[in-house]
């Protein structure tokens, strides 16, 4: 089992690498590409990580909208179908920081 460092330092790299590869996927994902890229690129925009003994999906997008930039993550349990709402903005707030956040909440296939 990690301890609590190496499992946040690990984090910290899984949302360094999906940053890095968001700024390459900004010409192909919608608005400046077509819609149907999303489901060609998004295995690209995806890590699965351990945090506090849940395995998370996260799915980080960045998308230019000319005059701003819009930055979402989801966040989805590997295993099950909800997941703690502290967990979920643990997350959140570690990978795109506290400020100006929104939270909308997407049911699919009855899971949150």
């Amino acid at each position: 089992m990690l301890d609590l460092y190496t499992s946040m330092r690990r984090l910290d790299e899984e949302i360094e690498v999906l940053r890095n590869m968001s700024e390459h996927l900004i010409p192909y994902n919608f608005p400046k590409g077509p819609p149907q890229n999303e489901d060609i690129i998004s295995p690209l925009k995806r890590a699965m990580v351990d945090v506090d003994g849940y395995t998370v999906g996260l799915h980080f997008n960045k998308a230019d909208y000319d005059t701003y930039f819009l930055e979402t993550v989801q966040v989805f349990g590997a295993t099950m179908p909800f997941l703690p709402f502290h967990l979920v903005v643990k997350n959140v707030r570690r990978v795109l920081g506290s400020r100006f956040l929104s939270f909308i909440e997407v049911p699919k296939d009855d899971r949150k």
